[in-house]
């Protein structure tokens, strides 16, 4: 499922980006296909005027075929995410914060071993990006986000 979150870009005006999982379409044109939702829950604790919230999004390649995947997640600029967490058929990936070179070097490494693999990474201060790799087909995909 993709939804269009608005986002102010840089000049000021409004632009739409695509949020959840996705599938960067090859067409030259930008566009992408939404991976379909299974299941949403959200966790909300609040003290004071804090809020800590960690939202987990499954996701269903019901595809006949494996495809690589990008997961934005929407985020107001000021928030922190402080904690990730990816399962893929039982496989529980943890985030560790790496320097973005090393991190993007191995994430490459492992899609070219068709292995399944994760990277995480903030492309503007209100919108995060997580590149997942070889999500096989009929495989569920499980995004945890705590911020």
């Amino acid at each position: 499922m993709v939804f269009l979150n608005k986002v102010e870009r840089r000049d000021g005006h409004l632009a739409e980006c695509p949020c959840g999982l996705v599938v960067p379409l090859e067409n030259g044109l930008g566009g992408v296909m939404g991976v379909p939702l299974a299941s949403v829950e959200a966790h909300v604790s609040i003290i004071n005027t804090a809020a800590e919230v960690t939202l987990k999004q499954e996701f269903l390649n019901n595809s006949d075929s494996a495809i690589s995947t990008v997961y934005f997640f929407p985020t107001e600029d000021k928030v922190a995410v402080h904690s990730f967490r990816a399962t893929l058929d039982g496989r529980v990936v943890v985030g560790v914060i790496k320097d973005k070179e090393v991190a993007s070097e191995e994430f490459e490494e492992a899609v070219k071993e068709q292995k399944t693999a994760f990277l995480a990474q903030q492309v503007r201060p209100d919108i995060m990006e997580l590149k997942v790799g070889c999500l096989k087909p009929g495989s569920r995909c499980v995004i945890e986000i705590s911020y």
